[in-house]
């Protein structure tokens, strides 16, 4: 059964009537406001890099060294042990991790001013 203002509540519908009153009027300053600004394409050529650097070499290689800290461990330690050293190593590999990125996105900054520079006299 549709939805009419006859079967809604009188102060249901006079908040109805406000929130269309107030969609279209949002519609219209969306519209007289223009296009959406968008980014630089070296800047949107930067976010495919590093999201393709980190699908295709970071994960692995985070992965390959994460199992095979947790092979050693379970071979090697007690379970308490193995415990205390598998929250370690997590803490560590979030240690690098961040600061790793952080070097590489500043290198890759870095990078894009020397090529958009322009050169000295």
């Amino acid at each position: 059964m549709p939805v009419t203002l006859r079967h809604v509540r009188p102060d249901l519908g006079a908040k109805l009537r406000q929130l269309e009153a107030d969609t279209k009027a949002l519609h219209e300053v969306a519209r007289t406001m223009g296009p959406v600004p968008r980014r630089h394409p070296a800047v949107r050529l930067l976010n495919r890099i590093a999201v393709w650097s980190w699908g295709y070499v970071g994960r692995p290689a985070y992965r390959a060294v994460g199992s095979a800290f947790a092979l050693a461990i379970r071979s090697a330690c007690s379970p308490h042990l193995a415990a205390a050293l598998r929250y370690f190593t997590g803490s560590l590999s979030e240690g690098i991790r961040h600061p790793l990125s952080a070097c590489a996105i500043f290198l890759a900054l870095a990078l894009l001013v020397l090529l958009i520079a322009p050169a000295p006299h």
